[in-house]
């Protein structure tokens, strides 16, 4: 981290030119946006995964689909394209349900 106190950024190998504090701390701040982009990803493709695997096997297989679909439409469009179709098609369901059982118990 000596490198980090004298303002230099190794680069290939080679050091990079003085940096001014504030293009560190942009620099740093971008290096850990990007870090938590890729954690959000990592961890909503495993959710996905996991909630698919739940579909056959014992688990709330649905709310960790859309869990892991809620980590991913922040960075996908195709993700929060399906995440808003679910919701649409859950509301209409749980509509259609809800008429049936409201017809019946009347």
């Amino acid at each position: 981290m000596s490198w980090l106190r004298r303002g230099k950024i190794p680069t290939g190998g080679i050091w990079a030119k003085e940096l001014g504090p504030g293009k560190r701390l942009d620099m740093l701040f971008r290096t850990i946006q990007q870090a938590k982009r890729f954690f959000k990803m990592i961890l909503g493709f495993t959710l996905l995964l996991l909630g698919v695997v739940m579909i056959v096997s014992p688990g709330p297989a649905w709310l960790v689909i859309l869990l892991g679909l809620g980590l991913l439409a922040a960075e996908f469009v195709w993700a929060r394209r399906l995440l808003e179709r679910m919701k649409r098609e859950g509301g209409r369901i749980r509509d259609a349900v809800l008429m049936r059982n409201h017809a019946r118990g009347t």
